[in-house]
């Protein structure tokens, strides 16, 4: 299996994904198996794990397994220090904690905060 994308979960489980045979996971039972991929489980304040997948000028995209990636501001990643770029703080590939701000269905956009996860 070629592994494209890999998640991890807290309780320490991998979902795999490549591009033949979809998504499998691997490890302990996953308690996001049924919740893979339904935005409608998201809702403001709901803090979840997810994987730094992209890291731009103005924010973080974060991979919390559903079909889009969620968008960290750079205004939204750090307490009380000022970063020039997200780089300063994170990196791809990260494990960071994230609360959810809005999910927008039609624009289909998922506003992340780091600052309210911790």
């Amino acid at each position: 299996m070629k592994e494209l994308i890999c998640i991890v979960c807290p309780n320490g489980c991998r979902i795999l994904v490549d591009e033949e045979n979809g998504y499998q996971v691997t490890g302990n039972a996953c308690p996001r198996g049924e919740e893979y991929g339904r935005t409608e489980l998201l809702y403001p304040s709901r803090v979840l794990t997810g994987t730094v997948r992209n890291v731009i000028d103005f924010g973080v995209f974060v991979d919390i397994g559903v079909h889009q990636d969620g968008l960290v501001h750079i205004s939204q990643i750090s307490k009380g220090k000022f970063l020039k770029h997200p780089s300063e703080a994170v990196s791809v590939g990260d494990i960071v904690k994230v609360a959810v701000l809005e999910v927008d269905e039609k624009k289909k956009r998922i506003s992340l905060s780091m600052k309210q996860a911790t």
